[in-house]
């Protein structure tokens, strides 16, 4: 394991800047197999432009996907998990015709209009300052629960790691031609996985 700095994407409470990135010091594997590790929540942490700030996320995620099964280098995704409990409604029924699909609607409540010079903020839900959303601590040790280590492993090597080569992100497939598309799997998996640990609590 070596320990470095590493820049994790900046998600304060209620903002909603692109350009700053936490600095978290992070043990990273060495290892041919795909990592994934949770990284503890500082008290506070130094941002890109040298500020500190207290104003940290839920969680911490680093995964270590290496190029290929002898090559102990590749890409490091870093992820910063930011989770809330919001106000909400759904429903849903099936229709008279069984042979049609279940139809069900969901809304969160007091969601803030995104700006339009923020690309791909239309696809969230951003807070209202009003108490109504809450930012939700997930402790570490809740974390590994939903991800336990396998075969006795202290370096990464858990079950999202597994689920993650077994989707092929290892690329043992050949399956990957860009890695930059490899982030928006990798986000889908780790969002599906929070909201279902948080939903079994």
């Amino acid at each position: 394991m070596a320990l470095i700095s590493a820049k994790y994407p900046d998600l304060p409470e209620y903002g909603v800047r692109l350009d700053l990135s936490y600095w978290i010091d992070t043990y990273l594997s060495i290892s041919s197999t795909i990592s994934a590790l949770w990284v503890p929540i500082p008290e506070a942490a130094r941002l890109s432009d040298n500020s500190y700030t207290t104003d940290l996320p839920s969680a911490f995620l680093s995964v270590q996907i290496p190029y290929g099964p002898s090559n102990t280098t590749g890409t490091t995704f870093t992820c910063s998990v930011d989770a809330k409990w919001a106000m909400g409604t759904y429903s849903g029924g099936p229709l008279a015709d069984l042979d049609v699909e279940y139809v069900q609607t969901a809304s969160i409540q007091n969601t803030r209009p995104f700006a339009p010079d923020l690309p791909g903020y239309q696809y969230n839900f951003l807070p209202v300052d009003d108490g109504s959303w809450r930012r939700v601590q997930i402790d570490i040790d809740r974390l590994k629960t939903l991800t336990p280590p396998l075969d006795g492993s202290t370096s990464g090597w858990t079950s999202l790691a597994a689920l993650l080569m077994d989707m092929g992100m290892d690329n043992s497939t050949g399956i990957i031609i860009d890695w930059s598309d490899v982030s928006s799997v990798v986000e889908t998996v780790i969002a599906t996985l929070i909201a279902d640990g948080m939903s079994r609590q």
